[in-house]
């Protein structure tokens, strides 16, 4: 956008005559736009494209390595918590006189379920973050 020297009005880049005082737009100079300042804005796009690239990568790999451990640690806890509940179970019938009941086991299998679907969180956040590198890396390559 241009501004007009007489008025300050904003005038459209293709446009001959000012809009509000009428008087006749001759664009200067400097501001034209070249084949060189085009291509320097889309190779600056594509800088600021493949930084962003690195760090979304980055960022996966750490998602990754999160998920993979974090997976092994809740598929560890998941079993855990179900043999707890199991277990709870097999001593409310066999000893009565211990006061296990219901109440005890519910929680046991809440989380033993909780645990067992807690890394499918981590892994559809690790697909997204695949596809947004994929679009990136598609716009840096055309």
């Amino acid at each position: 956008m241009l501004r007009c020297e007489h008025c300050g009005a904003y005038i459209p880049e293709k446009g001959v005559f000012c809009p509000r005082c009428g008087e006749k737009v001759t664009p200067p100079e400097g501001k034209r736009k070249t084949a060189a300042g085009k291509w320097f804005r889309r190779m600056l796009g594509k800088f600021f494209a493949l930084l962003l690239y690195l760090i979304l990568s980055a960022v996966h790999m750490v998602v990754i390595f999160v998920c993979v451990y974090g997976g092994i640690i809740l598929a560890t806890l998941s079993g855990i918590t179900f043999i707890a509940g199991i277990l709870t179970i097999i001593l409310m019938y066999m000893q009565p006189e211990f006061g296990y009941n219901w109440e005890c086991v519910i929680p046991c299998f809440v989380f033993s379920f909780v645990f067992m679907f807690l890394p499918l969180i981590g892994e559809g956040l690790s697909v997204g973050l695949e596809c947004m590198r994929d679009g990136l890396l598609d716009f840096i390559l055309d």
